[in-house]
Formats: C-alpha cells, sequence, structure tokens
C-alpha cells in the first residue's frame, strides 16, 4: 500500500468542503443527529524503525563494505509562498512562511507551493510543511554491504529491514594521533531506506545489494 501524502488528503477534505448541498447518507448509531456524508480511508505509513539493525563502516558490526555521501541542494528552500486562486485578480491572502535560520545559513532561497486550496489554515499548513523538509540540503548516503557469511553481522532484506524502514548507519574513520590510533566517527544517523539494488554475479550468481538512504 502507498502512503497518501498531506497535500492528497488537504485537497481531498477542501473538495468535500466546496459540495453546496451534500446528500446525507445515514446517521450515526450512536447520534441520529449526526449524519455521515463521505468515508475516507488513509494507507498506513510505510516502514518501521528497525533501530537494532545497524550499518556500521569502520565500527561496531563493520558490516559496510564502503559508502558515498552526498550533498545537494535540489529542491532547498527558505522561503515559500502560496498564491490564493486566480491571483492576483482574484481574493484571497497570499500565506508564507519562513526560516531566519536556514537563510542565515544557506542564503534566500524563494519558491512557490502550488495546491488547489482555498481554505487559509490548509495552505499554510502546506506551506509550513514544506519548510520543514526543504530548509536543509538534501542528503543521500549510498553503501554496499558486506559479503556476511555467518549471517550475523549483516541485517538481512525484507526479514530484518525493507525499503522505507528507518536504520541506523554510523561511519568512522581511523587516524593516527600522538602514536595512537583512534577512530573519528563521520556519520552517527538514524536514515530512511529509499532504494535497494541488487547486483547479480553472472558466474557466481550472488547478489550484490546497494542501498541508497537518507538521513531522517
Amino acid at each position: 500500500m502507498r502512503a497518501i501524502s498531506l497535500l492528497t488528503v488537504l485537497e481531498t477534505v477542501e473538495k468535500s468542503r466546496r459540495v453546496s448541498s451534500p446528500k446525507r447518507s445515514r446517521s450515526d448509531a450512536s447520534n441520529p443527529s449526526i449524519s455521515r456524508y463521505c468515508e475516507m480511508t488513509v494507507a498506513p505509513v510505510i516502514g518501521q524503525a528497525r533501530l537494532d539493525q545497524p550499518f556500521e563502516y569502520g565500527t561496531g558490526r563493520l558490516n559496510v563494505r564502503s559508502y558515498r555521501r552526498g550533498v545537494s541542494n535540489e529542491g532547498t528552500a527558505t522561503r515559500l509562498f502560496n498564491l490564493p486562486d486566480q491571483f492576483p485578480e482574484g481574493a484571497g491572502a497570499v500565506v508564507s512562511a519562513s526560516d531566519a535560520t536556514a537563510q542565515a545559513r544557506r542564503g534566500l532561497l524563494e519558491d512557490v507551493v502550488t495546491a488547489a486550496l482555498t481554505v487559509n489554515q490548509m495552505r499554510q499548513a502546506l506551506v509550513d510543511l514544506h519548510l520543514s523538509v526543504r530548509k536543509g540540503a538534501r542528503q543521500t548516503i549510498t553503501f554496499q554491504p558486506v559479503n556476511d557469511l555467518s549471517g550475523e553481522r549483516l541485517p538481512r532484506l525484507r526479514t530484518d529491514y525493507d525499503v522505507g524502514d528507518f536504520l541506523p548507519f554510523r561511519a568512522a574513520i581511523e587516524r593516527s594521533e600522538d602514536d595512537e590510533l583512534v577512530f573519528d566517527r563521520r556519520i552517527d544517523s538514524i536514515v530512511r531506506v529509499y532504494q535497494v539494488a541488487v547486483q547479480v554475479d553472472p558466474e557466481s550468481g550472488a547478489g550484490q545489494p546497494t542501498l541508497t538512504v537518507s538521513p531522517s
């Protein structure tokens, strides 16, 4: 099942609000004065927390062969707007949201969030949600797990975790300091699994998975 976005829910509620003379289907059994106009089933959120199934590079379980982290400003916004219907001729206020801390760090990045909504509270909620997600740079981590013959170090796909789940990911490097080896932890975050691609060796038939995750 797929997760229904907040925008879909808001637009559904908005469309039902626009109905001028809705037909009453049936009354609530516990309170006959309450009539039902519609029923809406929202799919559950995909994924769950698997905090006991970490992937670790250079530390802990040592079950990651290699990893790569990328940072992108694509889609980043520090000030967002939503314009009323038929702007600028149409009636209605322009709603906006901004983050001063994100602007000081990344500059003023503006964008317009489009949505077929007319209720100001819904429009503001949508803009606020966009800002909370888009005010930071997008980070993605791609890594390859080791081939674990023991079956003890490596979480198993579709058994211990699946796409959409939240997992711990840690990465540390070894360096020398005052003639001693110390570990610098570079990444220690809860990440969400967005993609698992498996490449099969044509000779051995063994599969090498590659995971793409993003900090939650």
